[in-house]
């Protein structure tokens, strides 16, 4: 048996790294957020739980063979994984052929897991229904602590320093930078805290767009569930545009489609007089399924780009609507991290030109992953009052 433990963050990454190593798609479902616990399923279906990941070695035949499909190539990935993340893990990996109850208890003594609630499941050992004794938190306890509940209540009361300030600042931030803006973080946060601007040399439309993007999450935040329509996506488009010194030119068009063809790269996109049908299509398409992951999400922003359906702010409009339907769907939403933007433009390309996908999944998830510890951080245990993370 396998016990790796270490912050909740980490752990995401290594079982994300199992992930890409393995090619093929995992669950997550975070419960409770005490005690914070990793236990690895089957392949089909990681349940993480923030500090440790349980897993058995795979049982063999007598020639040789895993009896349970895929697990020692599956094991070979968690012990490289674990192995490139183990700077930044409390302890190293322990291996043996029990763990006993004090393996599992924190250093006060206290059981944080019964091991007697464990059932064998195709060679791993997983928990499904652990007792968490006096840690464990009521439901509705927990969904006061709901993103959505929180930003709003943080915003509402003008709270500084919380995770509304954060995700407005960082936003703003990485998108606009994304797309050429020159303020820096520092300046993007200072004009969000005094509503005025510090610096030389600095863009006016830099600074209106960022005081834009600002006023498009709050938007967001007032409306996430409402249906994505072209009203909807033009509004947001307006709210980013509105007033810029870019919007007085000829070409340009606020709030509504482009007049003139555009490209991006290497890629041609829809022509002006085809957009409103591909952006219908699009969105019938988008709603055709009834459930949404993320990978809805990201597919629906693959296509949106490539349609390229404004004059600017393509990009933006694009990453402000991901972030309007995770929240939506009760998926963790994320950032596009400026400094990553190489690995999000391949991604793109290679789904926009290749159909391949992998590449701009990998790169939200990792993105998303990123957004999990700052829930941890802020004491967030869901997205929606309705129910509990479950990305």
């Amino acid at each position: 048996m396998i016990v790796i433990r270490g912050d909740r963050s980490v752990l995401w990454k290594v079982v994300r790294r199992v992930q890409m190593a393995q090619d093929v798609r995992f669950g997550y479902k975070i419960i409770e957020k005490w005690p914070e616990y990793c236990l690895l399923d089957k392949g089909e279906s990681i349940t993480n739980h923030g500090r440790w990941i349980i897993a058995h070695y795979p049982e063999y035949d007598k020639d040789g063979n895993t009896t349970s499909w895929g697990y020692g190539h599956y094991f070979n990935s968690l012990i490289e994984a674990v192995d490139y993340y183990k700077s930044e893990l409390d302890c190293s990996m322990k291996v043996s052929e029990e763990v006993q109850q004090e393996d599992l208890e924190e250093p006060d003594g206290d059981p944080d897991v019964d091991l007697d609630n464990g059932r064998k499941f195709y060679g791993l050992e997983c928990y499904n229904d652990i007792r968490f004794d006096s840690r464990l938190k009521d439901i509705s306890e927990m969904s006061e602590r709901c993103l959505v509940n929180v930003l709003l209540d943080e915003r509402e009361h003008k709270i500084s320093g919380g995770i509304y300030n954060k995700l407005q600042v960082d936003f703003a931030f990485n998108s606009n930078h994304i797309e050429g803006s020159t303020l820096s973080h520092e300046q993007t946060r200072y004009i969000f805290d005094t509503h005025s601007l510090s610096g030389d040399n600095i863009k006016v439309d830099d600074v209106l767009e960022t005081i834009n993007h600002f006023r498009c999450l709050d938007y967001i935040l007032d409306t996430y569930n409402e249906d994505l329509t072209e009203d909807y996506i033009k509004t947001v488009h307006r709210l980013l545009k509105s007033n810029t010194l870019s919007a007085e030119s000829k070409e340009a068009v606020v709030g509504d489609y482009k007049k003139y063809a555009n490209e991006v790269g290497d890629i041609k996109t829809t022509p002006p007089q085809r957009v409103s049908d591909q952006i219908l299509q699009l969105i019938d398409e988008y709603y055709n399924s009834e459930v949404h992951s993320i990978e809805d999400i990201i597919n629906f922003h693959v296509a949106f780009e490539k349609i390229h359906p404004f004059y600017d702010g393509n990009g933006r409009v694009g990453r402000l609507i991901m972030f309007k339907e995770c929240l939506r769907y009760d998926i963790v939403p994320f950032i596009v991290n400026d400094k990553e933007r190489i690995f999000y433009y391949k991604g793109l390309s290679e789904a926009q030109l290749d159909n391949k996908y992998q590449r701009i999944n990998e790169f939200c998830l990792l993105m998303q992953d990123d957004m999990k510890a700052i829930f941890d951080y802020f004491e967030i245990d869901g997205v929606t009052p309705e129910v509990s993370i479950d990305p």
